[in-house]
C-alpha cells in the first residue's frame, strides 16, 4: 500500500503518492508519483464526479468485428454449420468455433490452448453470451469435424457468394509455396524438400493458392512439403473449373497466370477449352532472345515506381504450341539482381578461400577428408542460384606423414567469365508468353506482373503480424488441413474487407492497423450505476470504416 505525502516547496505544499519498503533493513521510498497541489487534486476529483460515466474496462473490438462482418456477408458461419453440423459445444456453434480459430491467427499466432485461455477475457465471449468454459479440447474436437469434403463444400459456398457480390474472376493467378514447420513425427504432409526459406533441415508444408484479379483467394490445396509445382497445376485447374461452374461464374473463358515452375507440355495441353494462359519461360528456353540488344526494345509503360519497362515482342514455339512472346526489361530490376549476384559471388569466394586454407594445413588426428566430402563442401560454398559462375578444380595426391601415407587435396577456383556474362545478360529480363495474341504488349506484361497478388497472399500467410499459418501446433494431417483452411478463410475475410473499403485508397495492412485501433469500453453511469458498452474515440478514417462495415451491430446493447 502507498500513502499520500506532501513536500513543501517555496511555501506551498505539493502532494505525492509514495510507496515505502525496507531495503537492507532501512525504510526507503521505492515509488513516487507527483499528484499536484491540493487545489489541483480538488479540481480532478470534482471533474471526475461530474463525469456522466466511469470507464471500467477496455476491449479490442475493430479487427474481430470486421472479420465477423465479412463472415456474415459471405455466409461463412452458415456454410460451415451446413457442411460440418450445427451441434453446439460449450455454448458455441461450429461457425463460431471457426471464427475463433481465425481470430486466433490475426495479429499474433496463437495455439489452440492459448486461444481458449484468451477467449475467457475477450469481447467475443460477452458478444456470444457464452456461459460455460471453453477448453482446448473443445476446439480440437470441432476441428476434427472439418474433413476435406466439408472444407470443399464451404469454399464452394463462399465462392458462390463472392460471385454474386461481383467478385467473379476473369483472370486467375496460380502459384505454390512451402512453409517451414517444426513437426518431427508427422504423417504424410510434413516432408523435407526444396525449401523456399532455405531451411533444408526442417519438414515443410506445401500450399497451392488460386487468387482472382480482385485479390480474393478462391481455392487452396494443402500439399506435402516435397510437392512439385508441375504436378499440382492440373489438379488445381480442374478444381477451379468445377468450383466456378458451381458458383455460376463464366468458367469457359478464363485467363490463367502461372509462374515458370508450372511449364509443361502436358499441363498446358490439358487446359479446358476456352482457357487462355499467361506465363514466363525459363532462361534456357529463350537464350537467343536474351542476346538481343536493348536498342531493339521499345517502351511499354512506366510502373508505380516510375521505372520505365521496355519490351521486345516476337513469336515462338514452345510446349508444342505457337505463342506470342514479350521479353520485358526493367533497369531497376537489373540493378537489384546485379547487387544480389555480386553479394553471392563475394560470399562464395570467401567460403572457397576458407576451404583452401583448411586444405593447406597438415591433416589432423580426426576422420580423414574424402574426395566426396570435399566436393560436397565445395558445392555448398558455390552461389546457390548461379553455381556455374565459378570454375573450380581439385587435385588429389598421397603424402607420407609420420610414417603413414595420407591423401592430400588442393582446390583452385576462378570466375567463369563466359557464364558470368551469360547470367548478367539475363538480369532484369523476363520472357512472358501467352496465347492472347490480340493483346497489346503492355496488357500482356501487366497481366503477368499481377502475379504479385498471390505472392502477397503468401507473405500474409507467413507474416506473424497478420494471418499466419506457422507455427503449426498439430501433427495429424487432418488437423493440419483444418488449420490451414481456417487461415485461408481468414485471408478471404481480410481481402474481402479490403475490397469493400478499396475506395479509401489504403493498403490492406493499413486498413487493418486502423481497425485494430478501434476499441469499445465497458462504462458505468455515475447516476444510475448501470453498465453499458460504448465505442472509444475514433479518427475520421476509423469512423468511415465503422459505418461502412456496419460494426455498430456488434456493440452489445
Amino acid at each position: 500500500m502507498g500513502s499520500l505525502q506532501p513536500k513543501r516547496k517555496k511555501g506551498n505544499d505539493y502532494w505525492y503518492w509514495m510507496r515505502t519498503e525496507r531495503v537492507d533493513g532501512q525504510p526507503r521510498v521505492t515509488q513516487q508519483v507527483y499528484l499536484g497541489s491540493a487545489d489541483r487534486i480538488k479540481e480532478i476529483v470534482q471533474a471526475y464526479k461530474a463525469m456522466p460515466r466511469t470507464p471500467l474496462k477496455s476491449y479490442s473490438f475493430g479487427m474481430a468485428a470486421a472479420l465477423l462482418s465479412a463472415a456474415e456477408d459471405l455466409g461463412l458461419p452458415e456454410a460451415v454449420e451446413e457442411a460440418a453440423g450445427k451441434e453446439r459445444g460449450s455454448g458455441l456453434t461450429m461457425g463460431q468455433y471457426l471464427m475463433l480459430m481465425v481470430a486466433g491467427r490475426c495479429g499474433r499466432p496463437m495455439s489452440k490452448l492459448r486461444i481458449s485461455e484468451e477467449f475467457d477475457s475477450s469481447y467475443l465471449r460477452l458478444l456470444w453470451n457464452v456461459k460455460g468454459r471453453l477448453s482446448c479440447q473443445n476446439i480440437l474436437d470441432h476441428m476434427d469435424r472439418l474433413d476435406e469434403e466439408a472444407m470443399e463444400r464451404v469454399e464452394d459456398r463462399v465462392a458462390t457468394t463472392l460471385v454474386t457480390r461481383g467478385i467473379s474472376p476473369e483472370r486467375l493467378i496460380f502459384d505454390t509455396t512451402n512453409m517451414v514447420t517444426h513437426i518431427e513425427d508427422g504423417e504424410e504432409l510434413p516432408h523435407k524438400g526444396p525449401s523456399k526459406e532455405r531451411r533444408y533441415d526442417k519438414n515443410l508444408l506445401g500450399l497451392a493458392l488460386a487468387v482472382g484479379s480482385d485479390n480474393v483467394p478462391l481455392l487452396h490445396k494443402t500439399l506435402p512439403g516435397n510437392s512439385s509445382d508441375i504436378n499440382v497445376f492440373p489438379r488445381v485447374v480442374e478444381g477451379m473449373h468445377t468450383r466456378l461452374e458451381r458458383a455460376g461464374a463464366d468458367a469457359e473463358k478464363l485467363i490463367i497466370i502461372v509462374d515458370r515452375g508450372n511449364n509443361s507440355k502436358d499441363n498446358f495441353k490439358g487446359l479446358p477449352e476456352g482457357y487462355r494462359l499467361v506465363g514466363s519461360l525459363k532462361r534456357n528456353q529463350v537464350d537467343e532472345l536474351m542476346e538481343i540488344p536493348l536498342d531493339k526494345y521499345g517502351t511499354i509503360y512506366r510502373n508505380k515506381k516510375k521505372n520505365e519497362v521496355l519490351g521486345y515482342r516476337t513469336t515462338g514455339t514452345h510446349f508444342g504450341k505457337d505463342w506470342t512472346v514479350v521479353v520485358q526489361y526493367n533497369g531497376a530490376t537489373e540493378r537489384k539482381r546485379t547487387r544480389t549476384y555480386e553479394r553471392e559471388l563475394a560470399r562464395s569466394r570467401k567460403r572457397l578461400a576458407k576451404i583452401q586454407r583448411q586444405l593447406e594445413k597438415p591433416p589432423g588426428r580426426g576422420r580423414p577428408l574424402t574426395k566426396q566430402g570435399l566436393m560436397k563442401k565445395v558445392i555448398e560454398a558455390l552461389p546457390e542460384n548461379h553455381p556455374l559462375a565459378i570454375h573450380w578444380e581439385t587435385e588429389e595426391w598421397e603424402e607420407e606423414l609420420n610414417g603413414r601415407k595420407k591423401k592430400r587435396f588442393s582446390l583452385t577456383f576462378s570466375l567463369n567469365e563466359d557464364k558470368d556474362a551469360y547470367y548478367r545478360r539475363g538480369f532484369g529480363k523476363t520472357a512472358v508468353f501467352t496465347d492472347c495474341h490480340d493483346w497489346s504488349s503492355e496488357e500482356i506484361v501487366r497481366t503477368y506482373n499481377s502475379k504479385y497478388l498471390v505472392e502477397d497472399d503468401f507473405k500474409w500467410l507467413k507474416d506473424r503480424l497478420l494471418i499466419c499459418v506457422t507455427p503449426v501446433y498439430h501433427r495429424r494431417d487432418d488437423r493440419i488441413r483444418a488449420h490451414v483452411f481456417s487461415c485461408v478463410m481468414g485471408l478471404v475475410l481480410v481481402r474481402y474487407t479490403s475490397w469493400k473499403l478499396r475506395d479509401l485508397g489504403l493498403s490492406c495492412r493499413k486498413i487493418f492497423e486502423k481497425l485494430e485501433g478501434i476499441r469499445v469500453a465497458l462504462v458505468q453511469d455515475n447516476g444510475t450505476k448501470e453498465a453499458s458498452f460504448v465505442v472509444e474515440q475514433m479518427d475520421g478514417v476509423q469512423s468511415t470504416m465503422f459505418a461502412r462495415l456496419g460494426l455498430d451491430r456488434y456493440v452489445i446493447k
